[in-house]
Parts: C-alpha cells; sequence; structure tokens
C-alpha cells in the first residue's frame, strides 16, 4: 500500500513495508478480577535508515491496573515504513532534526492504529481483554529520533 500527503505544498510518498511484534507480554494473576480498569504506559521513538529509505516506529504499551498500579501486560512493536525521497525530507538544522513533523504525525497515526489492531488481537480472551488503547494525539510524542 502506498501513500501520498501533501501537507504544506511538501509532498510525502511512503509505504508500511513490515509490523512485527518486538514484545508481548501477560503477567498472570492468581485470583479472578471482576472488572479492571487500566493504565496505559506508552512510548513512540523512530529511527530512520536513509541508506534504505526507511523509518523505523517503535511504540511500547505497557497495561497496569488502575487501583495495585501492577503491570498487566505489554505489548512493543514496530513499523517500517519505506519513504521514496527519505534523505531530501530530513532536516538539519541547529533547532530541529529529524524527518519533519506532519510526517512524523502521519506516520504515527498508523503506528497507533496498527498497535491498537494488535493489541486486540493478541489480548483477545484474556484478563486484558477490554483494555482498548485509549485515543490518542499523534502530536502528543516527542521526536527522537536517532
Amino acid at each position: 500500500m502506498n501513500a501520498v500527503s501533501n501537507e504544506s505544498s511538501q509532498e510525502y510518498s511512503f509505504s508500511l513495508r513490515k509490523i512485527q511484534i518486538i514484545e508481548k507480554q501477560l503477567v498472570f494473576r492468581s485470583q479472578k478480577e471482576e472488572k479492571l480498569e487500566f493504565d496505559f504506559d506508552i512510548s513512540l521513538n523512530i529511527k530512520t535508515d536513509s541508506e534504505k529509505k526507511q523509518s523505523f516506529h517503535f511504540m511500547n504499551v505497557v497495561i497496569s491496573d488502575k487501583d495495585d498500579k501492577k503491570k498487566i501486560g505489554a505489548l512493543s512493536i514496530v513499523c517500517i515504513f519505506d519513504i521514496d525521497n527519505l534523505e531530501s525530507l530530513i532536516i538539519n538544522e541547529p533547532d530541529e532534526t529529524g524527518l519533519p513533523r506532519n510526517l512524523v504525525y502521519l506516520l504515527n497515526t498508523v503506528v497507533i492504529g496498527t498497535i491498537r489492531g494488535v493489541m486486540y488481537s493478541e489480548f483477545r480472551g484474556t484478563i486484558l481483554d477490554d483494555a482498548l488503547l485509549p485515543v490518542l494525539d499523534p502530536r502528543a510524542f516527542q521526536k527522537r529520533e536517532k
């Protein structure tokens, strides 16, 4: 699937190459819980490889019991994007480096939706069956590129 976005007169052409689960964890709870409420600790990190014209978006979600704060599960994925003109898009300014913000927001939207679907699929029928990832603003994540 290829996507083209034209924001601020800058055109981005990219495709989602691969989705990979890095880690999946489910912590056994000895007693059956009636109805749990969940807290989510979410992080998203980006790395680029200009030679391969790829951007790697690593998203990690740790799910805890809202009451006792104990970890119940976790899921980490990486979404790998092919970006046609990646080298020309990379910003190397003193106050900003990495990919353009609008492109990062667009790719983050794909990653957030992807991990939500993977969580639903992987945790279905478990204690985390109702642990639905809240709606997230893709702009809320700080850009950390290496």
